[in-house]
């Protein structure tokens, strides 16, 4: 998987790749990626590992992880109202109590 964020090039002659690749077809040397946006970079066969520790290198990883906190953050905001909505309802129930 290739992201906007990695870019691939060869580690023999330097020349910019314009797709991942294990290697450059034109001398048959391994091939190296650069990280933009975590600035670390490595040869083909270390990408994977970069993608589990960085997951913003991912699209689909990070959509996932939006999701997630979004989904997260939705549920915090619903269960702070309905504690909310309960303890006004608890006032309410003892005033009238306190009331009567």
């Amino acid at each position: 998987m290739s992201t906007s964020w990695v870019t691939w090039s060869c580690s023999e002659c330097k020349l910019k790749l314009d797709e991942q690749q294990p290697q450059h077809k034109a001398c048959h040397a391994p091939t190296k990626w650069l990280c933009e946006w975590s600035k670390a970079s490595g040869l083909y066969k270390n990408y994977k590992r970069h993608l589990q520790r960085f997951a913003h290198c991912s699209p689909d990883r990070l959509r996932e992880i939006v999701a997630a906190e979004q989904a997260d953050k939705e549920n915090r905001l619903s269960a702070t109202a309905e504690s909310e909505a309960g303890q006004f309802a608890l006032t309410r129930a003892s005033n009238s109590l306190v009331d009567s």
